[in-house]
């Protein structure tokens, strides 16, 4: 038989399955708070961790003392690297400055030179790293090279640029030779 509380007076008894239901329910929120909050924290790292895996990887300890002191000198490691390629970049940068200008005058010669339809002989070229000079002869009955159009280009680029027309003479009947010097310095 089953006891009934049927005066007004008494409290109401709860069996303990019921007292443990009602526990779990209340408790409940709780318990998916925490654990939602606990997801959103992994989920977090978990980014951190793909943004930035340079500091993770670095990392010896995740005591959270001795935190701040890895990521400062961790800081300080990358930024040393940073100088040191940025560094880097300007000597190559600057090495291939130097190497274009070692050659850009031969460039510009030629490059005006396939756009004549003068015939050339090149006598001599010299180069020592800080000075060149050409000598060449231009054959035709008009020099068809413009001396401002390569001073133009090439004074840009090296001190002490000049071009020279040394001598202009009649070959044969109309055919002139005009004898260039082209010099300058880095």
């Amino acid at each position: 038989m089953e006891k009934l509380n049927l005066s007004s007076g008494k409290k109401r008894v709860y069996k303990l399955r019921t007292f443990l239901i009602l526990i779990f329910i209340s408790i409940l929120p709780a318990i998916s708070f925490f654990s939602v909050s606990y997801q959103l924290r992994l989920l977090k790292i978990s980014e951190l961790l793909r943004s930035y895996p340079e500091v993770f990887n670095n990392l010896s300890s995740t005591n959270v003392d001795f935190l701040e002191s890895q990521v400062n000198s961790l800081i300080l490691s990358l930024k040393s690297r940073e100088n040191d390629i940025k560094r880097a970049n300007e000597e190559i940068k600057n090495q291939l400055v130097d190497v274009y200008k070692d050659t850009y005058f031969l460039r510009v010669f030629f490059n005006e030179l396939s756009k004549t339809s003068n015939k050339f002989f090149l006598s001599g070229v010299m180069y020592d790293g800080q000075r060149f000079y050409i000598d060449y002869y231009e054959y035709g009955s008009v020099s068809q090279l413009s001396t401002e159009t390569i001073y133009n280009k090439l004074n840009k680029y090296y001190k002490d640029f000049a071009v020279s027309l040394l001598d202009e003479r009649n070959f044969l009947g109309d055919l002139k030779y005009f004898h260039y010097i082209w010099e300058g310095k880095k």
